[in-house]
């Protein structure tokens, strides 16, 4: 006699937390993503559950989701956020926590904020202090979000302890069933090829940030872009840079023969505003006999503040703060949230 589809589904699942597929504190999928993935209905997948729960196997936390192993105790309300972002005091990083303290505020919750200054290490630190802490949730930056992260055990304990955990401009794409709000990198990036190509740029050449995923998306759409409107990408156009190295990565373009690579481009998709100040002030020492034109991203205060010509994409700065701070304060008390990408505001020339 065949056995009921929900405990032939609970026995599968049971297998795959006990051969460690699934991991203590790691999050299920949700139930319509369980009933796709094994063909069953969302009432076979909840009864799957409810089976694993009365096993002691998986617990449910309200508006958070399914997760592997023990329930804990839910930490009394402290009315207390967690914030941890990369950098504090420079650039558009003051505006992006501005939206997030004003939102907290309104609501009377106050910030615990750390900086990581874009180091995983120093993000592990800050981690395990905020395991420690009473805290109700936290918002998180990611640090170098291209690279493998080591921390993702911690997240998973935080999760698993019943604190609620939004990423904010950047997230970790190895961490699953995570809520985010980002700005759409896609739609940035083709409104700034856009702009190149209608002005007739022909070589177009970019320089984008390899530790994290912003670049690496920025890349892909660059690169679809070009293919699209019939120019022909050239690796020896396309420059890398890290957190550490923003500042001296060009030095090498002012020697033959790299020089070649940055002369020979008639336009410039730049990661951000401080690389088009620094692709700039490159270019004038070199004589440049024709300035290529330069797109960036952020429209900071760099691009306000000094007298260098480019166009430039606003970041949604205090927006996406301010929404991924509602996101979290719903989910605390007990509403399903979902991820959101941010448009870029109008191009400024």
């Amino acid at each position: 006699m065949a056995i009921p589809k929900y405990r032939a589904l609970a026995n599968e699942l049971r297998k795959k937390i006990e051969s460690g597929v699934y991991t203590s504190g790691e999050r299920l999928q949700t139930e319509e993503e369980l009933a796709a993935a094994f063909s069953v209905s969302r009432q076979t997948v909840r009864q799957a559950l409810d089976t694993l729960v009365d096993d002691g196997l998986i617990f449910r936390r309200q508006g958070s989701g399914t997760y592997v192993g023990k329930q804990t105790a839910r930490r009394p309300a402290t009315r207390r956020i967690g914030v941890i972002a990369t950098f504090i005091t420079d650039y558009i990083f003051p505006s992006l926590l501005r939206g997030i303290e004003s939102t907290l505020s309104a609501n009377s919750y106050s910030m615990e904020l750390v900086a990581t200054n874009n180091r995983v290490e120093t993000e592990r630190r800050v981690l395990q202090d905020f395991l420690a802490k009473p805290i109700d949730g936290l918002l998180v930056e990611g640090s170098k979000t291209a690279l493998p992260n080591p921390n993702i055990d911690l997240y998973k304990q935080i999760q698993a302890s019943g604190i609620p955990i939004v990423f904010y401009n950047s997230m970790y794409p190895s961490l699953e069933n995570i809520v985010s709000v980002t700005p759409d990198e896609e739609q940035g990036t083709r409104i700034l090829m856009d702009y190149l190509i209608n002005k007739g740029c022909k070589k177009i050449g970019a320089i984008f940030k390899s530790d994290d995923m912003q670049g690496l998306r920025r890349y892909s759409t660059y690169y679809a872009a070009c293919l699209e409107a019939g120019l022909t990408p050239n690796d020896d156009s396309v420059f890398w840079h890290t957190a550490e190295n923003k500042h001296v990565f060009l030095e090498p373009m002012r020697h033959a023969p790299y020089t070649d690579r940055l002369t020979a481009c008639d336009g410039f998709l730049c990661y951000n505003d401080e690389v088009s100040f620094y692709l700039k002030e490159m270019l004038k020492s070199l004589n440049v006999e024709k300035m290529p034109l330069i797109a960036s991203f952020d429209n900071s205060i760099i691009r306000q503040a000094f007298d260098v010509p480019f166009v430039s994409l606003p970041h949604p700065k205090d927006a996406l703060g301010s929404l991924a701070a509602k996101k979290l304060l719903n989910i605390i008390n007990g509403f399903p949230e979902h991820s959101e990408k941010l448009q870029w505001g109008a191009l400024e020339e």
